[in-house]
């Protein structure tokens, strides 16, 4: 890795998806961009000689040594990069801030990626992750120099706020929507109507009059003093506090923040099943059985026999490509690739067929099998991976699909 700050403007970032293990993993390699480095040397009046601009690590090497000889220089040329580009009427010609901005999306995507359930990775949800939507153009007009004297670490924090901000949209838009949201987020951004139901769904009627208009109390105060709930300090929710007490509600400052924190819950499971905590229902006989290997192992447990008696129905009732499918990923225990192979299809393909089946697999078993709690059943990650693992256990007894 080069040690240099300027790499951000040189160094192009390439990327694949693989799977190991069945998981999907981001494997990145890095290319040089040879009319960046010549940007960056008229940029510092520098002359580069003896090297190769294409070759990656001689230019890392390069600008090691030379910014570690002027702790000034990278900020001379920063500066000018940005003058050039930003008195530009078209500044698409720069290369440096192009590259920019693709550093400044890949970084915020490998961040997002991180949060998503693993079912829900694939290619293309990358790919639509690392796709830059910040232009030059609005780089140099919405960007204020002085958000940090240092203009290199503003440019950067700047960016990076508004690209992963895209991306966080784009997940709520096609996805979990209110992913990355606090349960506070949540409250401040949801509609009235929504807050009301989830609130109702989940409190005796003698709370919900009280709840609901401490929820509107501080989505007002919100709204009043544009504010986020980020930046919210002890003194906001004290003044919120004073706010409620006029409405003849006595209430502090914690049991505020509690009672909004528990209204966002209640509003995130009741949007999107995807939530961080799940009690499956399909492992509790599973966890506590033996080894599932022998068929008598079934004999012996009822709730195994009905889990199973569902799956080969449900396994039987796929069209013959889509039972091939599952038959090639958890009979035969080949991975994606393999299997893209094997079908003629794309792996991003295979990956979307699964997490259909999966899900679909889901709603027949919560629909049939009540958690012997009576909690509602989710479809999040943990969930996923059940069900993963009880087609696997089903082929594993040999319980052939009817």
């Amino acid at each position: 890795m080069p040690l240099n700050l300027l790499s951000v403007f040189y160094r192009v970032p390439m990327w694949k998806l693989a799977f190991e293990q069945g998981l999907p993993r981001i494997k990145i390699s890095w290319r040089c961009d040879p009319e960046a480095v010549s940007q960056i040397a008229r940029a510092g009046n520098l002359e580069i000689t003896g090297i190769s601009l294409v070759d990656l690590l001689a230019v890392n090497a390069y600008f090691d040594r030379l910014l570690l000889s002027d702790c000034q220089l990278t900020n001379l040329v920063v500066t000018n990069l940005y003058r050039l580009a930003a008195t530009d009427a078209n500044p698409g010609g720069h290369n440096c801030w192009f590259n920019f901005i693709t550093a400044m999306t890949f970084k915020a995507a490998l961040h997002t990626w991180q949060k998503v359930p693993k079912y829900q990775q694939s290619e293309e949800l990358f790919e639509r992750l690392t796709t830059p939507i910040l232009n030059l153009r609005q780089l140099f007009d919405r960007f204020d120099p002085e958000y940090d004297p240092n203009l290199l670490a503003g440019l950067q924090a700047w960016t990076y706020r508004v690209v992963a901000y895209n991306s966080f949209a784009y997940l709520r838009k096609h996805g979990d929507p209110y992913f990355r949201l606090s349960n506070l987020g949540v409250v401040s951004r949801s509609s009235w109507l929504t807050i009301r139901t989830a609130t109702i769904g989940n409190i005796g009627s003698d709370r919900i009059d009280p709840y609901l208009t401490v929820c509107k109390l501080f989505k007002s105060y919100l709204e009043r003093k544009k504010i986020r709930v980020n930046n919210l300090e002890l003194h906001h929710w004290q003044e919120i506090c004073v706010e409620i007490s006029s409405k003849s509600i006595e209430i502090t400052s914690d049991e505020l923040r509690s009672i909004i924190e528990r209204i966002g819950g209640w509003i995130r499971t009741q949007a999107n099943p995807i939530i961080e905590k799940y009690e499956p229902n399909l492992l509790i006989s599973i966890e506590g059985s033996a080894e599932l290997s022998e068929p008598d192992s079934l004999d012996s447990n009822a709730h195994l026999r009905q889990i199973f008696a569902l799956l080969g129905q449900f396994i039987g009732s796929l069209p013959a490509p889509t039972r091939k499918l599952v038959e090639l990923r958890h009979q035969h225990q080949l991975n994606q690739v393999s299997i893209a192979k094997m079908m003629s299809i794309d792996q991003s393909q295979v990956s979307r067929q699964l997490g259909k089946i999966y899900l679909n697999l889901l709603d027949v078993m919560h629909s049939q099998i009540p958690h012997p709690d009576g909690i509602k059943s989710q479809k999040n990650s943990l969930a996923i991976a059940t069900a993963r693992s009880l087609i696997d256990k089903y082929f594993l007894v040999k319980i052939s699909p009817s």
